[in-house]
């Protein structure tokens, strides 16, 4: 399951750089060279009046992708949560992110014997890892200021503790302003992307996960946990 999302959170970020690249392809008439390849179709589309060639210039991205916040329900109104479970998640090894992420409570739905389903409610993840402090631990609520919710929390944790240029978020709803103008203060690009891009099914191996007591319990946990 671990391989599995992080595998997923591989995905998500090479198809924003990948997005990120197309945005940044500058479509120019023909004169002498042929740069990144002709663009068959703008050459296409303008054909028939123009009688010209366009080439592609894919101006370089500058900047990396470490950052990415998911958020499936942003439970602004904390009355009945539903989403009680907070914690941070450091990685076991350099292959894996450090997380935060706020889940239902791991005791509603015990499938083995300790072990839990959770469904997030939203996740922060940041690769490579070792930069993460504790995001819900109440003695570092100083760096919490003008958050509103545990989603913007998320969002704060991760503009603090990124390290590349492009941060993520990933949600139904835009952030607030404060928070594009916080990212540009530490010369990081905040970029929202509408979870709706994305399948239900996709998504599913990040959105619902499982916790073990402890790690004894990996050696039987195939026989509870089927992905």
């Amino acid at each position: 399951e671990d391989i599995a999302i992080e595998d997923y959170f591989a995905f998500i970020r090479k198809r924003i750089k990948k997005k990120l690249k197309d945005q940044n392809v500058k479509v120019e008439e023909f004169k002498s060279s042929l740069m990144d390849g002709i663009d068959i179709k703008e050459t296409i589309r303008k054909w028939p009046t123009e009688r010209k060639i366009y080439v592609r210039n894919e101006r370089p991205i500058v900047g990396k992708i470490d950052t990415l916040i998911v958020i499936f329900d942003d439970e602004a109104k904390e009355e009945n949560e539903k989403y009680p479970f907070k914690l941070t998640w450091w990685a076991e090894h350099d292959k894996e992110s450090d997380m935060a992420l706020y889940t239902t409570n791991p005791g509603e739905y015990v499938i083995g014997p300790g072990i839990a389903h959770v469904e997030v409610g939203g996740l922060l993840t940041i690769f490579p890892p070792g930069r993460l402090r504790p995001v819900f631990l109440e003695e570092y609520d100083f760096e919490y200021g003008n958050v509103e919710n545990k989603a913007e929390r998320l969002l704060k944790a991760g503009i603090i503790y990124s390290s590349e240029k492009y941060i993520i978020y990933i949600a139904k709803d835009h952030p607030r302003p404060y928070f594009f103008n916080l990212a540009a203060r530490k010369n990081r690009e905040l970029i929202f992307y509408s979870i709706d891009n994305f399948s239900t099914e996709s998504l599913r191996c990040v959105k619902h996960v499982h916790f073990l007591r402890g790690r004894y319990l990996r050696k039987i946990a195939h026989n509870y946990i089927f992905l």
